[in-house]
């Protein structure tokens, strides 16, 4: 993915016009957790609207932002939660296959080269 891409600015607002879709972000994360696996790690969490969901049915959760202002307040929101990891995370990164699961919301339409951020992001998934 290189670089954020698009204005950083609009990508937030739509973001947080979406935490009011409670239902709507309740479904499409229902129909995800199934394939979570123990440890997934979320691409792009934005404000950490998916993690909330998804926190509880998993071991250990990593979400992951490309943007410093929202990287801060992702881990601000996630301080001293025991199951959400927070981190810096441009694809394609250098990590090791390490996670059950990757996970992208609202992100892959924000991206110029999808073919190469799915690429990243199986490379973060452990073979099986």
């Amino acid at each position: 993915m290189g670089e954020v891409s698009g204005d950083a600015q609009l990508q937030t607002d739509v973001l947080e016009s979406l935490s009011d879709a409670h239902r709507y972000r309740r479904w499409l994360a229902d129909l995800i957790r199934p394939y979570l696996g123990a440890d997934p790690i979320e691409v792009d969490s934005g404000n950490g609207d998916y993690t909330v969901e998804w926190a509880d049915s998993v071991s250990r959760f990593t979400a992951t932002e490309a943007d410093q202002d929202r990287l801060a307040a992702l881990s601000e929101r996630f301080v001293n939660d025991p199951v959400v990891a927070t981190r810096y995370l441009m694809l394609p990164a250098e990590d090791a296959a390490t996670h059950s699961a990757a996970v992208a919301m609202n992100v892959l339409e924000h991206v110029p080269d999808h073919v190469s951020a799915l690429r990243g992001m199986a490379d973060l998934v452990r073979p099986g």
